[in-house]
């Protein structure tokens, strides 16, 4: 078995998992009729085509179907451009740094100086937005962003502190240059609203900040996306949402009980979410006439999805030594109704996309795990993760099936450039994880399975590249011979 702790091994093992899911999704293509075998044009869309002559699974992750392997190479990324924010009014920072309510000298000379300073040289220069010295009136110490700040799907930037006033973590070591390794999260910009927002310290050369990756974590299980908004309930202490036997806490150092604790709460209140999205995800495919075995293994999904909150409810409580849930979830503005191609493209942004890739960092934190109890529920959420993916494909495929050409061409033109888009922004970040420290990977939490940032993103890259990417090839092929 390959050693997931060492970059080649963990690369290589992810290659083969995302090979697998490349030819899952292509032999569920070919049964729907939407891809034909071997590449072939199949002209009228359903008919012909049978699922045995799909891609086999096979580690190596090759695929037969449709004879285009899709290579991730080239394709433009519209991320890169000029921005007016630059260095502007929300660079300086000088207006919300110093005010009455805490240290008006200190925060706000510390905004406007070091924030607009670095938003104008680097976000400028860099065509992304610089975000200046945050205020002391939330206790929060003046920094800069490099990057472009999208609470989405765990995109990443770096952020910035004076040395002096870095907001480090309870029991956090230093680096040689005086920087923690971790951070406080009560004490860190609080860039989205959900908090959802991990730190890690960027090992570049030292140039008088202590500078950190940071990454938008997008948790387990289907988005609950109202709006541009993930929703997910408020965490409480409650007893219901456990599950099982009664709770053995485990001996644990406080500082990293903690930093699990948060985690596996991170986890819960996306997974819990989940339950809604599979709610609303029924009901859109009731209203849109789909098939029985969809409806059914929609409902059936979410009940996977209420499992899996109660296990990671039942390890955050596990670690925090109280017994803990969820509160009530916003549900207003959820069932506003959308058209069939909005649907199909929400599929696949947050079913082909998002629990392809939750599935393959479960699985990995599984095999990272030396912790009994972790490794059997990642294990357990991974398999499910998988066949959600699986259903989402199939939701999509039925889908575009009933879009006329020209719609259908639009979106799998749509689906194709933003998994690019990902894969630059991934490639970009995975460029420089050679000198990224990894702080967040020790050994106590990769024993209880908590993969690092820097492994996630290597994991999320192979299932774009070699598991999402090809199968959008072979529709967008099969498509052009239909239209032609």
């Amino acid at each position: 078995m390959a050693d997931l702790k060492r970059e080649q091994g963990l690369n290589e093992w992810a290659f083969a998992q995302s090979g697998r899911l490349q030819g899952r999704c292509l032999a569920l293509l070919v049964a729907a009729g939407l891809v034909g075998c071997g590449g072939e044009a199949m002209g009228d869309l359903g008919s012909g085509g049978t699922a045995g002559g799909g891609a086999s699974a096979g580690s190596g992750g090759s695929a037969s179907s449709g004879g285009q392997a899709g290579s991730a190479q080239g394709g433009g990324s519209a991320q890169g451009g000029s921005s007016a924010q630059g260095g502007s009014a929300q660079g300086g920072g000088s207006a919300q740094g110093g005010s009455t309510q805490g240290g008006t000298g200190q925060g706000g000379q510390a905004g406007t100086a070091q924030g607009g300073q670095a938003g104008t040289a680097q976000g400028g220069q860099a065509g992304n937005a610089g975000f200046g010295g945050s205020a002391g009136a939330g206790g929060v110490p003046a920094f800069s962003v490099e990057g472009e700040v999208v609470c989405d799907f765990c995109a990443t930037w770096t952020t910035c502190f004076d040395p002096s006033s870095v907001p480090g973590g309870e029991g956090s070591e230093l680096d040689e240059n005086g920087c923690p390794l971790w951070l406080d999260a009560d004490r860190t910009p609080n860039f989205c609203e959900d908090g959802f927002v991990d730190y890690w310290l960027d090992a570049s050369p030292f140039n008088g900040s202590c500078c950190y990756q940071s990454m938008y974590a997008c948790g387990g299980g289907r988005p609950f996306v109202v709006g541009a908004e993930a929703r997910v309930a408020s965490v409480v202490s409650r007893s219901d949402w456990l599950g099982g036997d009664e709770l053995q806490p485990t001996p644990v150092a406080p500082a990293i009980a903690g930093r699990l604790v948060d985690a596996w709460l991170d986890d819960a209140r996306m997974e819990h979410a989940s339950v809604a999205a599979f709610a609303r995800l029924t009901l859109e495919l009731l209203s849109f006439g789909a098939p029985g075995d969809l409806v059914r293994d929609s409902q059936l999904a979410g009940l996977d999805e209420q499992r899996h909150a109660e296990q990671c409810f039942r390890m955050a409580s596990r670690f925090a030594g109280t017994k803990l849930g969820p509160g009530p979830l916003a549900l207003d503005g959820a069932l506003e109704p959308r058209s069939l191609q909005d649907f199909a493209w929400c599929t696949f942004v947050e079913g082909c996309l998002g629990e392809s890739m939750a599935a393959l960092i479960a699985e990995a934190g599984a095999e990272l795990a030396s912790d009994g109890d972790t490794r059997a529920v990642l294990r357990g959420i991974a398999a499910d993760e998988a066949n959600h993916a699986e259903l989402a494909w199939r939701v999509l495929a039925w889908s575009l099936a009933q879009l006329e050409l020209p719609a259908r061409s639009e979106l799998l033109t749509r689906m194709r450039a933003e998994t690019l888009s990902r894969l630059v922004q991934l490639r970009d970040n995975e460029g420089s994880s050679d000198r990224v420290q990894r702080g967040t990977s020790t050994g106590a939490f990769t024993a209880y399975g908590r993969v690092s940032p820097t492994q996630q993103i290597a994991l999320r890259r192979s299932t774009l590249e070699h598991g999402v990417l090809p199968c959008i090839e072979a529709l967008l092929g099969e498509n052009s011979l239909v239209a032609a």
